[in-house]
């Protein structure tokens, strides 16, 4: 195997952002991302190495928000073989209501230049809602936090210190129908306030190779957005 289709044997993974630059990151010069993924079920074997590629200026004055790209490659540190290249452009901060400039993330294949998929930040009122997309740009599932009565994010949903992000089928609306998961962990006091945050990833069952790339990609993206920036800002 190679490129995409390393992913194909993984159901899930645990996904964590190294302390990779947290002397820049309290004197507010932020780090390019680093990541270290593993399994849920062997989560201090890394099998896949992230690496973020983003000019510090862009870091710096526009941290939630700021455009970059993104190699995964398999092992353990840089260097192995690469399975998908990520990139996020310059887009307007998360905001319900709003009616273009969406968050979106990227994903390729970097042998050959595939568009794989992308996932989008989709039109809201109360609950940031994001649209994961294949190659031909169909939806085919939507990610946001779970919600009660309709409205209100139900961030307990997963118990104390964990924030979900649920997958759904892209025709089905019922709350309790998700089919994979995207959940932020509780690390320590030190590591969330330097903004360096764990990921478990639970994949759909039907998710292909090219699906689990971009699934990965949403990670990155709800980093960005919600907890590695937030922390800075705080």
């Amino acid at each position: 195997m190679s490129g995409v289709s390393l992913l194909s044997p993984y159901p899930n993974f645990y996904a964590k952002q190294s302390r990779k630059g947290c002397l820049q990151t309290l004197l507010g010069c932020d780090a390019n991302t680093e990541i270290h993924i593993a399994t849920l079920e062997d989560p201090y074997h890394d099998v896949f190495y992230a690496l973020e590629d983003a000019d510090w200026c862009w870091r710096f004055f526009c941290q939630a928000v700021h455009p970059f790209q993104m190699t995964l490659s398999q092992g353990a540190d840089a260097g192995g073989p690469t399975v998908a290249y990520y990139e996020r452009p310059l887009r307007c901060p998360v905001q319900n209501c709003k009616c273009c400039c969406y968050q979106e993330i990227n994903v390729s294949d970097p042998a050959t230049g595939r568009h794989l998929g992308s996932i989008t930040e989709g039109f809201y009122w109360c609950i940031p809602t994001f649209h994961v997309k294949d190659a031909e740009e169909n939806i085919t599932h939507h990610i946001h936090v779970p919600v009660c009565f309709g409205c209100c994010a139900n961030v307990c949903a997963e118990g104390c210190c964990r924030i979900p992000f649920y997958v759904y089928p892209a025709n089905d609306y019922r709350y309790d129908n998700f089919d994979g998961k995207i959940v932020k962990m509780w690390g320590s006091l030190f590591t969330e306030l330097i903004g360096v945050h764990q990921f478990q990833c639970q994949f759909p069952k039907a998710a292909t190779a090219d699906q689990k790339a971009v699934f990965m990609g949403g990670t990155f993206l709800l980093n960005e957005l919600f907890f590695k920036a937030g922390a800075h800002s705080n």
